[in-house]
């Protein structure tokens, strides 16, 4: 049995988060996750995602969180957890 070393965990991790966001993107559907904020800790909200962003060393998106009820962006490397839900949005 192969063990991942923590530093492929992390990008396995990455890979997960870029694949489900792309797809919400494509499919336009919302996306359920637990977000770390600094500040106010782990919360879970449930975005929109419209766009991937560079940041020049790590990636986010552009989307609409519900929470806030405006567009915000999240960093994907502040993401602990992601699951793409059935509900679309327009």
């Amino acid at each position: 049995m192969k063990c991942l070393t923590p530093e492929r965990k992390i990008l396995n991790t990455k890979d997960v988060i870029f694949k489900t966001i792309s797809r919400a993107i494509k499919e336009k559907r919302k996306v359920k996750m637990i977000y770390y904020t600094e500040g106010k800790g782990k919360r879970e909200r449930t975005i929109h995602p419209y766009h991937i962003i560079y940041y020049g060393t790590s990636f986010g998106c552009a989307a609409y969180c519900e929470t806030k009820k405006d567009l915000r962006h999240f960093a994907f490397d502040r993401i602990e957890q992601i699951e793409l839900l059935s509900d679309f949005y327009d």
